[in-house]
């Protein structure tokens, strides 16, 4: 029924022709006879004209009745499926673009299976359904990139049309992931795609000047706003505009099938952290959740829930009320780890119609300690004359500590000389503080601890040889120095006092995207950033790739020494580098370009900048050095492990308890293994155990707080969740299991939709809107490129034809029987 009409179901206005069937029989029998004797003298009269009377109502009537008819097939709009062929080749030539990202498991209706990717896999079978022997069609799912089934267009007849529909239901590269939308980077694929439909049966390109052929392009999709447009209504990438241009040149037509949710009401776990950058063994942290509301309804009395470690019963449950449109954080939970390890926390919130973003687990590597070895190049008998002794101080204060009466951070001293002695696997960072000329075996002391995943922070000072350092840790860019060293700059803090003149210089934030300076990025806290003062520092030549400087130097007079405004981001950029970072091998490599005493600078008398910023660095950079166990869908899991780590069985157990074996890779070169998840099954080279290796889809660093770390990678974790990694046969035999959590892309909860005409403005394309039941009869007669007809104009002539006839003759009847 559907074919012939649009609104079928409004066919059943036509039972309303009954009205006036029942008034005219109701009219007929509601009077009696009664014999009077007169009435005898009219009966010859009116026997002459019930005949005529008779006809002319039943007249009416049929009018009437023939009124209320053609109403409701107005209302139902009729038209034809045929199809006109205007031209010798009649193939259609269309492309199906069916999103598979997460937002389409939207649950439209009562029924579990009835989604949005649902909807708009029925609306493509029915559009291949709707072809004709001899079409061809491509078709391409897409989420953060697009994918095509096949490397050529398909030409149907009746086994590939079964082939096809059997594919949208269960091929693999069309069923629905758990990434984001880009239809960003569909569009600027969809011309390359376009291109084979004018190829030639030999794969070669057609003749010059030949025009392309008709296509059009469905666009099967929930139009999530939020994976396209930026909120002024521009897409979010300018080259799309350009690439939709290139459709309207090959030929092609757009047809958006809005498959999604009238109404989407939907509520996104978007946050679960830690408070504290490192959990502490037997010290309380605090995690904390952020809940967005992204539908138009308030709500009222939300149930949030927190799971700790795989427990049946929750360890905390909150109501949490978030107004619509905005994101709400709940009261933390506060929990003690007794044990070291990984732990796990899930916090689970009320069930809605997209139930993916409901539930988000957080792995939380909670650390006996932190160990700290500062090696001072300047060491003194006197109180506060060492370079290390403000440093010690800062990082042995503790609000809390352990059973053993120790903070989490546990500094240790060491003399330059007996840098060689130590076993520097035991610590998590290594400071080398105005450190002269390292000897050759302590600098291959420090390059094998970084290269296994170790932190080096250098600070400068008088005590830097630069010809040492550069010939024994830069290398000319060899070495994991980020710089080389130029010169000493400026004076000391002593020489400024004397000296009104002296050159300064103030703390500049180059971006708020490093953890730890982001810490200074808030107005309240940047005004701490403000106050210290540097008098002298270390120039540096260029950095080496990769490296980054997130706080710079930049001058400043003595009048707005205690927090007159300095240049941040793009101001800041030309201005010479206070804070240096390199990754190398699996960890990172710190330069701090002054002195950490107050030799060169004034920040030790300022405890809002110089305790927060060493701390906070400290935890930082040791965190991010270990593997990432908090990833992104499309993210990498990867550890080295050590020798006596080896294990000759490694599985890993996915949130579904399917079980996926790993081979350990050894690193060339050294005693190393390798333990990389999903494996890496395309036999790219990857870089050597010492260089660098890009910060990425498996960079092992992750930021304070449990938040995700790693780009997403095309051969990443595709689903969300807690997977388990165990090791068996190995020195230690049964390792007890190891968790990394996968999580989704809080900002694809968000469900607001963007119109037929919202693309179109920013495509500057036609764009045709259809709904997505009648995507079979969209398809264009020669290509997609026109609708069907349709006849409500038509009968609605008829119709007012009608009401005339009737309105003239029950005119001339009424003045005939007066």
């Amino acid at each position: 029924m559907g074919t012939f009409f649009a609104n079928p179901a409004l066919l059943l206005g036509g039972l309303t022709i009954a009205a006036p069937i029942v008034l005219f029989l109701l009219t007929r029998f509601r009077y009696r006879t009664i014999e009077w004797a007169a009435l005898k003298f009219l009966e010859r009269a009116l026997k002459k004209q019930q005949r005529r009377l008779r006809v002319e109502n039943l007249l009416l009537l049929i009018i009437r009745c023939l009124v209320l008819l053609l109403l409701a097939l107005a209302l139902a709009r009729p038209r034809s499926a045929a199809r006109v062929e205007t031209k010798d080749d009649v193939r259609r030539n269309v492309v199906l673009a069916l999103d598979t990202s997460w937002s389409m498991s939207y649950q439209l209706g009562s029924e579990e299976e009835e989604t949005a990717f649902a909807r708009a896999r029925r609306a493509a079978k029915d559009i291949v359904a709707g072809l004709e022997a001899g079409d061809r069609v491509m078709v391409v799912a897409f989420d953060e990139a697009p994918r095509a089934l096949h490397a050529r267009p398909r030409q149907l007849d009746d086994a590939a049309r079964a082939e096809l529909l059997q594919d949208l239901d269960d091929a693999p590269e069309l069923a629905r992931g758990e990434r984001s939308t880009d239809l960003d980077e569909l569009f600027l694929e969809l011309p390359r795609l376009l291109d084979r439909f004018d190829l030639l049966p030999d794969g070669s390109p057609p003749p010059e000047g030949t025009p392309p052929l008709k296509k059009t392009v469905f666009l099967l999709t929930d139009a999530q706003r939020r994976g396209f447009l930026d909120p002024s209504g521009a897409p979010l990438n300018p080259a799309t505009a350009r690439a939709a241009k290139d459709l309207e040149r090959l030929g092609a037509s757009l047809v958006l099938v809005d498959c999604g949710a009238e109404e989407a009401r939907n509520v996104t776990v978007t946050r679960l952290a830690s408070a504290e950058p490192v959990v502490g063994q037997d010290l309380p942290c605090h995690v904390e959740v952020a809940i967005r509301n992204y539908g138009a309804v308030d709500i009222d009395d939300l149930s949030v829930e927190y799971f700790v470690d795989g427990a049946g019963d929750p360890q905390k449950v909150v109501s949490l009320s978030v107004p619509a449109g905005e994101e709400r954080a709940p009261e933390a939970l506060r929990y003690v780890f007794e044990e070291p390890g990984p732990h796990r926390v899930e916090v689970v919130v009320k069930s809605d119609g997209l139930v993916l973003d409901n539930r988000r687990t957080l792995v939380l590597d909670v650390r006996p300690s932190v160990r700290i070895l500062l090696v001072d190049g300047e060491p003194s008998r006197v109180r506060w004359e060492s370079e290390t002794d403000f440093l010690f101080e800062v990082l042995a204060l503790s609000e809390a500590t352990t059973r053993d009466g120790h903070g989490l951070l546990r500094p240790e001293v060491t003399a330059e000389h007996q840098l060689q002695d130590r076993r520097l696997a035991d610590y998590d960072v290594v400071v080398l503080a105005n450190v002269g000329a390292p000897s050759e075996a302590a600098v291959a002391a420090l390059e094998a601890y970084v290269r296994e995943g170790g932190v080096v922070v250098c600070t400068l000072g008088p005590m830097t040889d630069a010809a040492a350092w550069n010939a024994l840790l830069w290398r000319d860019g060899a070495g994991p120095l980020p710089a080389e060293l130029l010169g000493a700059r400026g004076g000391t803090t002593a020489q400024a006092q004397a000296d009104r003149d002296a050159p300064a210089w103030a703390i500049a934030l180059t971006g708020p995207e490093h953890p730890t300076a982001a810490l200074f990025a808030p107005p309240d806290m940047l005004s701490h950033l403000k106050r210290p003062t540097v008098f002298g520092y270390w120039g540096m030549g260029p950095a080496a790739p990769g490296v980054t400087v997130p706080l710079r130097l930049v001058a400043r007079s003595k009048d707005d020494a205690l927090g007159g405004a300095t240049p941040s981001g793009e101001d800041a950029l030309g201005a010479p580098p206070l804070l240096l970072e390199r990754a190398w091998g699996r960890g990172r490599l710190g330069v701090w370009t002054t002195t950490i005493d107050s030799a060169w600078e004034n920040s030790v008398a300022f405890d809002g900048f110089y305790l927060p910023f060493w701390r906070q660095y400290v935890l930082d950079l040791t965190q991010r050095a270990r593997p990432a166990v908090n990833l992104p869908v499309g993210g990498r899991y990867e550890r080295l492990l050590r020798q006596e780590e080896y294990a000759a069985k490694v599985e890993v157990e996915a949130p579904d308890g399917v079980r996926e074996s790993v081979q350990l890779e050894r690193v060339d070169g050294t005693d190393t293994y390798r333990l990389t998840f999903p494996p890496d099954r395309g036999g790219g080279e990857r870089p050597p155990a010492g260089a660098d290796e890009p910060a990425g889809p498996t960079a092992p660093g992750a930021p304070p707080g449990g938040e995700p770390a790693s780009i997403p990678d095309p051969a990443g974790v595709e689903r969300s969740g807690l997977y388990a990694i165990t090791r068996e046969g190995g020195p230690g035999g049964r390792v007890e299991a190891e968790y990394f959590a996968v999580v989704l892309d809080p900002a694809e909860g968000d469900l607001a939709r963007f119109t037929a005409e919202e693309l179109q403005g920013a495509l500057s394309v036609p764009v045709r809107p259809v709904r997505h039941e009648l995507a079979r009869e969209s398809i264009a007669n020669d290509g997609g490129a026109v609708s069907s007809r349709e006849y409500w104009r038509e009968v609605m002539a008829a119709l007012i034809a009608l009401l005339a006839l009737e309105s003239v003759l029950a005119a001339w009847f009424g003045r005939r029987r007066q």
